[in-house]
């Protein structure tokens, strides 16, 4: 009576009716009741129609024999299977690593189970199926599952990274084990090979080889992915990219650059056809470290469009001023920086580090005296802001201290200058808490040790 009355089962309540009015009173006798009697139970305000109730009930044997189905469905090994496929196929995944657990614990008992159906499965389809469509019906399905769960691994693997959460190695290990051990040749096909490498630079040793193989499937078959398989393996390759940057490898900014031309062409930096403004200024920011700067003025004008209306000019001022910076048209950062509003500290910050590397460059030492003192009461003040506030206070004192040589190095011995200049490359190489744009600071050191 309960699937009769499931409206996921039957929507028709008439069904459920003649059903209730079969299991109970006033109908106790099957053998005497009569199709008069149904239609008077049913429709009592309508003239008798024995074609109505002949439909009636062969809709109602209809739902019986699919309610056997389903009984015997949920009562077979099988249903868990299917179960845990689908999970994957709908991004199910924290249930699914839950019920994965209470599958049968022995990988033996597993393989066991899953073999024996196997065979029921093979016996009873072989009789209707040709063989060969039999083996490629079997192909697809072992294609389909094996990337549905790489996918589940990759996704397992980012949370627990995202989250510093455990690993659940277990259910990883068993899916990579089950495909490189099991079915080998399916790491011929691409959209495997993407999930597999994919995995492999996420959690494995050999990262960078992983990642060079990412690459070369990725790029080679572009044409066959599905948008959530692009969207995948881009997220993974630029995450590792820009980690391998942030250490100050140049090949992997480069990478990381040619990833975001990537994502920007095929317009997928869009979410729901807008571009955060946290992602423009750091594709601008990077382009400018790549000298890019053509490209980099092409996208800041091309999507401009796209950032929230609140913050486009200013946006579109801030990154001008930065791209100008890089150039170094200073006059011409310095001229647009007046434009730039200060909404965020974030800008505000930026913005005053810019002016100072400015001031630095053209030897403007006033000013540059100025602009550090006003620099440190502007840290000292939005202490709470978010800022890295000990970060950039150390970046403006080792600033302050390498414009002070710089200034007076035509009278300094070149071995005192040597001596100082090697002295504050230490103390940045070997200071205990970070520095802001370490980079910078040891390149405007390596510049006057050559000079």
């Amino acid at each position: 009576m309960l699937f009769v009355s499931s409206p996921y089962f039957n929507t028709y309540q008439p069904l459920a009716d003649l059903a209730a009015y079969l299991l109970g009173p006033p109908c106790c006798n099957w053998a005497t009741t009569t199709k008069r009697d149904i239609h008077r139970a049913l429709f009592r305000k309508e003239a008798y129609n024995e074609a109505k109730i002949n439909a009636l009930m062969t809709k109602l044997l209809a739902l019986l024999r699919r309610f056997l189905i389903h009984h015997q469905l949920e009562e077979r090994p099988e249903a868990k299977e299917f179960m845990l496929q689908n999970m994957l196929q709908y991004g199910m995944h924290d249930w699914f690593a839950q019920e994965f657990k209470k599958m049968p614990n022995s990988q033996t008992e597993q393989q066991q189970k899953l073999n024996e159906q196997q065979i029921h499965w093979l016996d009873d389809l072989e009789k209707t199926i040709p063989s060969n469509l039999l083996l490629e019906n079997i192909y697809l399905a072992a294609q389909t599952f094996f990337k549905n769960s790489l996918e589940y691994a990759c996704t397992l693997v980012q949370r627990a990274q995202t989250t510093n959460a455990a690993i659940d190695t277990q259910v990883v290990t068993s899916i990579h084990d089950q495909l490189t051990h099991q079915w080998p040749q399916l790491l011929e096909i691409p959209v495997i090979q993407l999930y597999y490498y994919n995995l492999k630079v996420i959690w494995g040793e050999e990262r960078e080889e992983a990642y060079q193989q990412l690459k070369r499937v990725f790029y080679k078959f572009t044409h066959n992915w599905e948008d959530r398989d692009l969207f995948n393996a881009y997220r993974s390759m630029l995450n590792f990219c820009i980690r391998k940057t942030n250490t100050g490898d140049k090949y992997f900014q480069h990478e990381t650059l040619n990833i975001y031309k990537f994502i920007i062409d095929r317009k997928h930096i869009l979410k729901n056809g807008q571009l955060k403004q946290v992602s423009y200024n750091n594709v601008i920011s990077l382009a400018c470290l790549e000298k890019e700067f053509s490209w980099a003025k092409d996208f800041a004008e091309k999507f401009k469009s796209y950032l929230a209306e609140d913050v486009q000019k200013n946006a579109y001022f801030f990154n001008f001023m930065n791209i100008y910076y890089h150039e170094e048209d200073y006059d011409s950062s310095l001229g647009i920086m007046q434009k730039v509003n200060f909404t965020s500290v974030y800008y505000q910050a930026k913005t005053k580090i810019i002016q100072l590397k400015i001031y630095y460059e053209l030897a403007e030492w006033l000013l540059l005296d100025a602009a550090l003192n006003s620099f440190r009461l502007f840290l000292l003040r939005t202490k709470k802001s978010g800022l890295h506030t000990q970060e950039l206070l150390s970046f403006a004192k080792i600033l302050r201290q390498l414009a002070k040589i710089r200034e007076q190095k035509p009278f300094i011995p070149s071995t005192e200058l040597t001596r100082r200049l090697a002295a504050l490359e230490e103390k940045i190489t070997t200071s205990p808490k970070n520095i802001f744009d370490q980079r910078w600071l040891l390149l405007k050191i390596s510049e006057q040790s050559q000079g």
